[in-house]
């Protein structure tokens, strides 16, 4: 039995003890994957702060039951070198939160969007709830003017929020160590340049959920990756290495396009907005 296997069996009742008991065997199965597949946790598992981490990050997991396989883009465990060693973070991706909010039972739906310059866009925040509207440009769309996302509980309250293209640049540069902008785009090889308005959209999306409390599932999930942007802040930049932000982009992109983004596409195609 090699180190992988036998850390795995060794923490299998952990994980399950911890596990949501709406989680199935997928997400051991997922567990399973990601340690055999990321060469990474082999030197985490031989170091005693390593392994300490990764259990942590697994209770973390399993506490939100969201599958770990890279394929559905859902949540990564993400391991890196911190100033201190081998840190081991939780992170909830884009699909995972929308799945944590439609799962809750209190959300009749959660969207989002790329608004262009040439399309009508308009959002209105009142003391009723927030109403938006999104008619794409039927051609020459122009470039891209912002994004959106907005959120709909089956009681009828509603939350919309905007940001432009500029905030959304801010935000990466200042929480992303593979977001660096020169004359005007991303600079080198990664996710945002490769599928800017697609991390961008991902931004959005974790802006408006952090400031409305759906389920404690999804707490937890967002409070696991505040955790991890404070860690990977605390990482000791090496020349030629992939940071936790670098890693944690890419596997955001690995993971396919979104259901969600593939849905506003095709609305967007219709020639459709939408409004509370």
């Amino acid at each position: 039995m090699n180190n992988i296997a036998k850390f795995y069996e060794e923490n299998q009742s952990i994980m399950t003890n911890y596990l949501m008991p709406s989680a199935n065997d997928d997400f051991l199965q997922s567990v399973q994957m990601i340690l055999s597949s990321e060469p990474k946790f082999k030197d985490v598992i031989a170091d005693q702060r390593g392994r300490i981490q990764l259990i942590g990050a697994l209770k973390t997991a399993a506490s939100v039951g969201l599958s770990l396989n890279p394929a559905l883009g859902k949540a990564a465990i993400i391991p890196y070198k911190g100033q201190h060693g081998w840190i081991v973070s939780y992170q909830a991706m884009k699909n995972g939160l929308i799945d944590l909010a439609l799962n809750s039972g209190a959300v009749k739906y959660l969207t989002s969007g790329v608004v262009k310059e040439q399309d009508e866009f308009s959002l209105v925040n009142t003391p009723d709830g927030a109403s938006y509207t999104h008619a794409p440009a039927r051609r020459d769309r122009g470039e891209t003017d912002g994004y959106y996302a907005a959120l709909k509980f089956k009681t009828g309250e509603s939350y919309a929020l905007y940001i432009t293209r500029e905030e959304a640049r801010t935000h990466a540069a200042k929480h992303s160590s593979n977001a660096k902008i020169e004359n005007g785009d991303f600079k080198g090889q990664g996710a945002y340049r490769d599928s800017e308005d697609g991390m961008h959209v991902k931004t959005v999306i974790k802006m408006l959920l952090r400031n409305i409390h759906v389920s404690d599932d999804l707490a937890i999930a967002m409070a696991a990756d505040d955790k991890y942007e404070r860690e990977e802040r605390e990482i000791n930049p090496q020349p030629k290495t992939q940071s936790a932000d670098d890693l944690a982009d890419r596997l955001e992109q690995n993971g396919g396009e979104p259901a969600e983004e593939q849905a506003a596409k095709a609305t967007e195609n219709n020639g459709q907005g939408g409004m509370f």
